[in-house]
């Protein structure tokens, strides 16, 4: 009987082991298209409310949350044994800076390689810059409480946040 016990002991902890949250960019909630385990291949996507729940493998070593969130995508690095279960609550991440059309106008013509045309229908209403965020901090909500931190590291070439899983703010605490 003991054995059983600890087998579902040890079953239990290994379904248990995920990062779950949802990541907001500006004023929308459903950006994030998927979540993949870099070091297995396991990928999620999040459901209608953008909430996500990725299992993290149960074993010795450190893993990454890859999270493809259209413009910019995220990067949670060094989710060791002692970060298994880790609720993140709301993410607010930031997103690229935008200017207006008539900013675009202005800009040398040797610089607006770095602008995006952001369209609706088929006017265009702003461009993005892809080398630069709006804000230099990531925003976590949690348990209605705000927290915001600089802890993370932009690569613009690939438009990817990185933060190291010991700077998260954690829920589940």
């Amino acid at each position: 009987m003991k054995n059983y016990l600890l087998i579902l002991i040890l079953f239990a902890t290994n379904i248990n082991a995920q990062v779950s949250g949802r990541f907001i960019i500006g004023d929308s909630s459903d950006i994030v298209f998927q979540t993949t385990i870099l070091q297995t291949g396991d990928k999620t996507e999040p459901d209608f409310d953008g909430y996500f729940s990725v299992h993290i493998p149960d074993r010795p070593g450190s893993y990454d949350l890859f999270i493809d969130a259209g413009q910019i995508d995220f990067k949670i690095e060094n989710i060791t044994e002692g970060l298994h279960v880790i609720n993140l609550g709301d993410i607010e991440l930031p997103f690229l800076k935008t200017i207006s059309v008539e900013q675009y106008n202005e800009v040398q013509e040797i610089d607006k390689v770095r602008y995006v045309p952001i369209y609706h229908w088929t006017s265009v209403v702003a461009y993005y810059d892809k080398f630069t965020l709006a804000r230099n901090y990531i925003t976590f909500f949690c348990k209605g409480v705000k927290h915001q931190t600089d802890q993370f590291t932009y690569n613009p070439e690939e438009r990817l946040i990185s933060i190291d899983a010991n700077s998260l703010v954690r829920c589940d605490n």
